[in-house]
């Protein structure tokens, strides 16, 4: 895990973990505390788990080897330092952390400690 956000204001999930209960957990959480959240993926394998998801405010696509990171920022207009990633995929993660994007493995536990 990287040094933790200051104060959550974004959930980001990798598409390839929608199928993963403690992932969905956690975007359930992000709905209820009103915390834009979104599904992030490297190309459009994982369309079939995002069709019809009404947990996500947003998914965004990479056609590169680069995850969007900086997209979703000025999607939403969250600054990546009060961003979450979520992936069980540790390069993933190593990705997020490199561009300030604090990132874990899906823990509900660890989400709750970065709420106000």
């Amino acid at each position: 895990m990287s040094q933790p956000c200051s104060l959550l204001e974004l959930l980001l999930v990798d598409a390839r973990d929608l199928g993963v209960s403690e992932a969905r957990e956690m975007l359930a959480l992000a709905v209820s505390r009103s915390i834009p959240h979104g599904a992030l993926s490297l190309g459009r394998e994982n369309t079939a788990l995002l069709t019809g998801d009404d947990l996500l405010d947003f998914w965004l696509v990479s056609e590169s080897e680069e995850w969007p990171f900086e997209r979703a920022a000025a999607f939403t207009g969250v600054e990546q330092a009060r961003t979450l990633f979520v992936s069980t995929h540790p390069l993933a993660r190593q990705q997020a952390m490199s561009v300030g994007v604090t990132a874990s493995a899906p823990d509900v536990d660890f989400m709750e400690r970065l709420l106000p």
